[in-house]
């Protein structure tokens, strides 16, 4: 599993979240909030770390939410049969 954080369009808008990947890297899960904050170790490793991730996140495709969870549905079914 990996993850990474990723913009994805909303009916609110465009926000970052956390995205998790199966092993054929494939989108799974998503967290069910965007991400607003997290813990380094000194105020200038948060600007750091923030701007190397949001870069890394606008360097990829936008997703769409509703996109998503048609193909997360999808997937749930065809593995419950």
């Amino acid at each position: 599993m990996s993850w990474n954080y990723r913009v994805i369009q909303t009916d609110e808008g465009y926000s970052v979240y956390e995205v998790y990947y199966d092993e054929d890297q494939n989108v799974y899960m998503w967290s069910s909030d965007p991400v607003l904050n997290f813990f380094c170790d000194s105020p200038e490793a948060i600007i750091y770390e923030w701007d190397e991730r949001i870069r890394e996140a606008f360097n990829k495709q936008v997703l769409n939410m509703a996109d998503l969870e048609k193909k997360v549905a999808r997937k749930a079914d065809d593995s419950a049969h």
